[in-house]
């Protein structure tokens, strides 16, 4: 632990480890961004309903002073009176009060999105340490909550000053006009200069956000050791886990390997691969797969079959047979395509399709005239390797019949693919 802890934290948080900081109600959040929404909102809403808010407090005011010129109201008119004017005062500041809290509970969302926890609200022991404390003073987080009073400090005078200097003219007119409008006045004042901060404060909005982001992922990197735990915590030891699936396979083979004698046929590639399958004609509509394996693991499948006698079958097969073409049709010269001679008659005689590995595919290059015929690794019966057998042989009895080819079309490239032939008489 000593070690990890003067590691470099290089790494970028896992999923995980947002996961945990978004429980614990630790979230990229700017306080700034919510101010600025709740100044303008309430800044809207006294500039929509300000006439409305006006009367009504003009009525309170009214109400007021009428109770003070009449001395002799009882204890109940009193009480009316002041349920009237809390009443009044509730419809004056309902507006306000509820578009800000709106908009506050809306940009907060924005932000974190949707999240309840009581983590932040939990006592702790560190929050009540003088070390900690101080620490916290010479934080990064410090230095910018000083940045920030002292920006919106030096914002509100600049403004203040510069709107107040700007209606300096219009203030000395102010005692020629009657009450109301020097108070409507002062409040268009007062909503140039909240306006005015606001715009201002768009701007430390965005960077106090842009500054929570980046502390925010920077106190959330890890170590490669932190990531390399957190991965065995969710993912398991590698090596644990290495050695489970290493017993899981072993008791897997094992029991495949139960299932072999009880097979009905084994059927293997003579040197790769062994398949034991079992087949009940009366409960099964096709064979099983009871067990299978390549190399060594078919060695010992081929093993345990002839231990306990389980019919074996290598069925005909492999991967190409080659025929030599030019050997086999000498009168017809490499130029004229021998081996493309062959597979045209072998498939015009048999329907056996072939590929002509010569001339046409290595041109003057070609060292041999070959004829391929492939044989996937599948199961085939002897009687395919039979017909094609006779048919080979069929058409090796009158070979002397067999004629050249030209090319009559050919691509820029790769020829053998899609050129075009043309026989020769």
């Amino acid at each position: 632990m000593a070690e990890q802890s003067f590691q470099e934290r290089s790494e970028k948080p896992t999923a995980k480890k947002r996961s945990e900081a978004r429980n614990k109600g630790n979230v990229a959040k700017s306080r700034e961004a919510a101010s600025v929404a709740v100044l303008f909102a309430g800044m809207s809403t006294l500039s929509v309903f300000g006439s409305f808010m006006y009367s009504h407090l003009r009525t309170v005011m009214e109400k007021g002073l009428v109770m003070v010129e009449n001395p002799d109201m009882d204890l109940l008119g009193l009480m009316d009176l002041c349920r009237d004017m809390v009443l009044r005062f509730i419809v004056i500041l309902l507006p306000t009060m509820a578009a800000v809290v709106v908009v506050s509970v809306l940009v907060n969302v924005m932000q974190t999105g949707i999240m309840f926890t009581w983590e932040p609200l939990a006592p702790k022991m560190s929050k009540m340490n003088p070390m900690t404390g101080l620490a916290r003073l010479v934080s990064k987080q410090a230095f910018m909550e000083a940045f920030k009073s002292l920006a919106k400090l030096a914002i509100v005078g600049c403004v203040a000053y510069w709107t107040v200097k700007g209606e300096m003219d219009r203030l000395l007119t102010l005692g020629g006009l009657e009450v109301s409008s020097v108070g409507l006045y002062i409040f268009k004042i007062v909503l140039k200069i909240f306006f005015r901060v606001g715009l201002a404060m768009i701007l430390l909005a965005v960077i106090d956000y842009v500054f929570q982001k980046w502390q925010y992922e920077d106190k959330l990197k890890m170590t490669k050791q932190e990531v390399k735990e957190e991965f065995k915590r969710t993912e398991g030891d590698p090596l644990v886990k290495s050695r489970i699936r290493r017993v899981q396979q072993e008791l897997a083979r094992r029991r495949m390997m139960q299932e072999v004698p009880r097979a009905d046929v084994v059927v293997t590639n003579p040197t790769h691969f062994a398949i034991a399958l079992q087949y009940d004609s009366e409960t099964m509509i096709a064979p099983t797969v009871t067990a299978k394996g390549a190399d060594h693991l078919a060695q010992l499948i081929r093993a345990l079959a002839i231990e306990h006698g389980v019919p074996i079958v290598e069925p005909p097969g492999g991967h190409a047979i080659y025929i030599d073409a030019g050997r086999m049709l000498p009168h017809i010269p490499p130029p004229q395509f021998p081996a493309q001679s062959l597979a045209v008659e072998l498939y015009r005689h048999a329907g056996i399709r072939s590929v002509e590995i010569g001339s046409v595919m290595f041109g003057e290059h070609a060292r041999n005239e070959l004829l391929r015929l492939a044989i996937p690794r599948r199961v085939y019966t002897q009687s395919h390797i039979d017909y094609v057998v006779e048919a080979i042989l069929e058409v090796n009895e009158r070979k002397e019949s067999l004629g050249g080819y030209e090319i009559a079309e050919q691509p820029e490239f790769l020829r053998h693919f899609s050129c075009r032939f043309r026989r020769l008489a």
